[in-house]
């Protein structure tokens, strides 16, 4: 059986490798031999010898596994229905490849989702959204520039990154329960218009949770001094985005934070 010409060229360059010579020297030999081969060939050889220790092709089915069948597979597809299934980790436990569980995994019709961090809005925080939409949309530019917007967030040191779950195609991911709030943290409160944003306001320790006396003493004069000083006196002020925080000129006497505010606007 003959040998083709591609295969004397790869046998001719691994004993050239062996004897230790470089790329060029074997280019050079080659093309005395009368065998056409191009450069980036040889230096492509170079790095599958140094890789793998020869050129000869590999036999066909002697590659990476395209697939996972039998009992495995069934143990894969039970397994990944199990929060917190990882596709790294279940690989080095079978001694699979990585790449051979995605694909055994989509092509049982699974997909990879980000779960979220954060609860889904219940039907009530919908209804309350959508009502205060509609009640505000109507409202002109000139108006609006006359809102100061003031929210919170916790910052806090711990664990960070995407979580993934496996599911079917068309499904959603479950959400990831909110972790206790433990280590290192901060509670910042700020605000914003459209001339101007606060600084922020720091919270630490013992002031995290913000009770009605903590809100009225360390944030609320700061962030109504805020909004008048950069508005003046027909301003709104919005609290979180509560409908009652909408206030013209004054702070509202009725609400759920109302008494909280009203504490604070009667201080000089």
């Amino acid at each position: 059986m003959a040998v083709s010409c591609r295969a004397k060229e790869r046998a001719h360059a691994e004993n050239l490798f062996r004897l230790g010579r470089k790329p060029a020297a074997v280019l050079k030999s080659l093309k005395r031999l009368g065998l056409q081969v191009s450069r980036r060939a040889v230096f492509s050889w170079l790095k599958q010898f140094r890789k793998i220790g020869t050129l000869q092709e590999r036999k066909a089915g002697s590659g990476r596994r395209r697939s996972i069948k039998g009992s495995l597979r069934s143990g894969l597809l039970r397994s990944s229905r199990r929060l917190g299934f990882s596709v790294r980790r279940w690989a080095k436990e079978h001694n699979r490849p990585r790449e051979t569980v995605r694909q055994t995994q989509e092509a049982m019709g699974k997909v990879a989702r980000v779960r979220r961090k954060s609860p889904v809005l219940t039907a009530t925080n919908k209804c309350k959204r959508l009502e205060f939409a509609e009640k505000y949309q109507a409202r002109s530019k000139r108006w609006w520039r006359r809102v100061t917007f003031t929210d919170s967030k916790y910052f806090g040191i711990g664990a960070s990154g995407k979580l993934f779950a496996w599911v079917d195609r068309g499904e959603k991911a479950p959400p990831v329960p909110r972790p206790p709030r433990e280590g290192p943290r901060v509670h910042v409160y700020g605000g914003l218009n459209v001339h101007d944003v606060s600084s922020p306001i720091i919270l630490r320790k013992k002031e995290l949770n913000v009770t009605a006396a903590v809100y009225c003493e360390k944030v609320l004069p700061h962030l109504v001094n805020f909004s008048r000083g950069s508005l003046g006196p027909r301003q709104f002020f919005m609290q979180d985005g509560a409908p009652d925080g909408a206030v013209d000129g004054q702070l509202p006497q009725s609400g759920p934070t109302a008494s909280w505010r009203r504490v604070a606007t009667t201080k000089p």
